[in-house]
């Protein structure tokens, strides 16, 4: 299997440059986002489904761009599609829509995607301009799907604003 090259780039933050406003906002945003991978833990996530999860929160933080909350109907919405598209071998969006009905969506957005390994699909999410801007976006809710298929990991995000 090839692997597709990367780019990555280091930021680094000096902490000495930053306000104590500044400060605390980051470090109750680490906390967040502690706490949100502590309540993953105990949810119904598998380790795949929790690397996913992490990943995007990750991802978030450095943004600046405050954490999502698991959503279980997501969850199982985007389970159930990364199945879907592993066992079919080929990417294709769902009916966003379809399983979603009365919890007060108000919008909504998914990522599908799938490379060698989980780290590797969220890469190419974060270079894809409407990928990112979905994790980056203006959702307060997640549930991420992940399947593995002829050495393909599948991953999809169901984003929520609720």
């Amino acid at each position: 299997m090839q692997r597709t090259p990367s780019r990555v780039m280091n930021i680094a933050h000096d902490h000495d440059a930053l306000t104590p406003r500044a400060v605390i906002r980051r470090r109750l945003r680490v906390v967040a986002v502690v706490a949100t991978l502590a309540l993953l833990a105990s949810a119904c996530m598998t380790k795949q489904q929790q690397e996913a999860f992490e990943l995007v929160l990750r991802s978030r933080d450095s943004h600046g761009v405050s954490a999502l909350d698991w959503s279980k109907r997501a969850q199982d919405k985007a389970q159930a599609w990364a199945e879907y598209l592993a066992k079919k071998g080929s990417l294709e969006h769902s009916n966003l829509l379809s399983g979603l009905d009365g919890i007060g969506v108000r919008a909504v957005a998914e990522n599908i995607g799938y490379a060698g390994s989980i780290r590797d699909v969220h890469e190419a999410f974060m270079r894809s301009p409407s990928h990112k801007a979905n994790i980056l976006g203006n959702y307060n809710h997640l549930g991420v799907g992940v399947a593995k298929s002829g050495g393909r990991v599948y991953v999809v995000h169901v984003f929520l604003l609720v």
